[in-house]
């Protein structure tokens, strides 16, 4: 490769789909700086080539079609990783416990070519704790396969440094070589937007106090706990609404519907469904306060997107960045329980202007000196140029 050459970057996920969580939006967003450093980029996935919302990426990906249910099996996939691989200067794996990172891994040890893994939590304890009667399994996987795939990497990346600690604390027999990047998020490219497409959209939100959840509407994001505590501090603050932005379909979320039936808030909750592009950005602009209680959260992409839209948080002590919003004074923290929950609520609303506006200030301070995506591709693009 001369000098003048980019730098190929391949990296191998099971889906590009943006309902899965954050790493699709972690790719969309980082690539763009990569280029900038001479670094060209291809994602291969397991999406259908068909699939629609392949066509919102602005970046080369070669979609191999789904394999098994789950685990993402194929015969093929050896073969056309193989081929699809051999000319990269470096490989990023993104996730495990799926036959892609198994396959690319063995891939690349045969070729030779460097590689890293990005966990995205999937390391968390929380999971062995929570789905107790999948830990066998995984342990069985883990020693002979997973571990090893981490072993034989140049590098693990993690997001941030607690998630790296909890990582070696799952299974045993944990060794390989570790690097904490950071993650994050682009700076909204139109900052402000007039009138504001959310609130045009829903114009009976004009006037509410609005709290804000965005994101997969799952188990582990705490949504029903929101949902009660929010019920507990609404009924003496009848400005207060809720906005849920999630794709809404599956049992889980038609749970959460009634449940805001039988706490009587329906009229208090809005579900907007899944929001992207400027409407998205200006549902952070038009709300107070975000919100995400989970159980366990590796990073919290959505954290980061809203601190930099100026829109201070409302968290749980399980996401990893909690540390940061205390430490800057971005928003409030609290423990994993109702209790804990509503008492940040109250001790939210019951804020003075001003000190809600000195929330948002240390917001976009704290965005602006941890969670931009531009130096975070730096540091990335070194790390690759050194393997």
């Amino acid at each position: 490769m001369s000098s003048h050459d980019p730098f190929r970057l391949i990296r191998v996920i099971h889906s590009l789909n943006p309902e899965t969580g954050g790493p699709p939006q972690g790719i969309r967003q980082i690539t763009p700086h990569l280029n900038l450093l001479g670094i060209s980029t291809l994602v291969i996935c397991l999406d259908s080539p068909n699939d629609p919302w392949l066509e919102d990426y602005n970046f080369q990906i070669l979609a191999l079609g789904p394999g098994s249910k789950g685990y993402g099996f194929r015969f093929d996939l050896l073969f056309r990783l193989y081929k699809a691989t051999c000319s990269a200067d470096a490989v990023i794996i993104h996730g495990l416990w799926q036959f892609h990172s198994f396959a690319t891994a063995f891939v690349l040890l045969f070729l030779r070519i460097p590689y890293c893994v990005y966990p995205h939590g999937m390391l968390d304890p929380w999971f062995n704790h929570t789905y107790k009667s999948k830990y066998f399994i995984k342990l069985l996987y883990w020693l002979v396969i997973e571990r090893f795939v981490l072993q034989q990497a140049a590098y693990v990346l993690f997001t941030t440094d607690i998630e790296r600690k909890l990582a070696s604390q799952s299974f045993p027999l944990y060794s390989c070589r570790e690097s904490v990047l950071g993650y994050g998020t682009n700076q909204p490219q139109a900052f402000t937007t007039f009138p504001n497409s959310f609130l045009s959209n829903y114009p009976h939100l004009h006037g509410k106090r609005l709290l804000l959840y965005l994101g997969r509407i799952h188990p582990k994001k705490g949504i029903d706990t929101l949902i009660s505590a929010f019920a507990a501090v609404s009924r003496i603050n009848p400005t207060l609404h809720l906005v849920i932005a999630g794709s809404f379909h599956g049992a889980y979320a038609q749970s959460l519907r009634a449940m805001t039936f039988e706490l009587s808030i329906q009229t208090s909750v809005t579900w907007t469904g899944a929001l992207f592009g400027n409407i998205k950005w200006d549902a952070f602009r038009a709300s107070e306060l975000f919100c995400l209680f989970s159980h366990q959260e590796n990073f919290g992409i959505a954290v980061a997107e809203a601190l930099a839209t100026g829109t201070p948080v409302c968290i749980t002590d399980q996401v990893n960045i909690a540390e940061d919003i205390l430490s800057y004074g971005a928003g409030l923290v609290a423990f994993d329980d109702i209790t804990s929950t509503i008492q940040a609520l109250n001790s939210w609303i019951s804020l003075s202007v001003d000190a809600r506006h000195a929330y948002s200030v240390n917001a976009i301070k704290l965005f602006n000196e941890l969670y931009d995506l531009r130096p975070i591709s730096v540091r990335l693009g070194n790390l690759l140029r050194s393997l």
